[in-house]
């Protein structure tokens, strides 16, 4: 950690309370410094959030030797995990929707990715790939308006179940094709 231009590792003491009943699975706890550091953890919540937001600006090697001019040491899969770790905003009202298969391992096992045309950004990707459980996922999403989706009867299915079936009285969805 940087602090006037110097290295600064801090050192920290907290008080340990041991448990007087023997039932107890724990025996030793110990004070917690939720504004400064998780429990276990191996670096401050100023510095994740510093890494989180070269790991945005930047991604991984990139954002290694942004890091090191800055004084932070670290790894491009730290970044990386620091990244994967934020949460996942939860999406909005999705009118312009994108349906595909998506490939968990090469041509081994298949999902079902959602993306939003709108904003270009993937929504959600389901385990599996069948027109239940996305006309299911479509079923949550009434404000739809529009499905892409690719030549293949499951999504065709699952877009005329999920979107159409609650909804006949729309008659402003709209199913298109993609032409591959």
């Amino acid at each position: 950690m940087l602090c006037g231009g110097h290295n600064v590792r801090p050192h920290l003491a907290v008080r340990k309370f041991f448990c007087r009943n023997s039932d107890c699975q724990r025996k030793v706890f110990t004070e917690r410094l939720h504004d400064f550091v998780e429990p276990w953890a191996q670096m401050t919540l100023r510095l994740v959030a510093a890494i989180q937001a070269i790991g945005l600006a930047t991604s991984g090697s990139l954002g290694v030797r942004l890091a090191a001019r800055l004084g932070i040491v670290t790894l491009w899969t730290t970044i990386l995990r620091r990244v994967m770790a934020l949460p996942t905003p939860a999406p909005g009202a999705v009118t312009a929707l994108e349906i595909d298969d998506f490939s968990f391992k090469r041509g081994r096992k298949f999902g079902t990715i959602f993306v939003d045309l709108d904003l270009h950004q993937v929504i959600d990707v389901l385990a599996e790939h069948s027109s239940q459980s996305s006309a299911d996922w479509m079923r949550n999403h009434p404000e739809i308006t529009y499905v892409s989706r690719d030549r293949g009867k499951d999504y065709a299915q699952g877009a005329s179940e999920g979107v159409l079936s609650e909804f006949r009285e729309r008659l402003a969805v709209t199913i298109v094709c993609k032409v591959c």
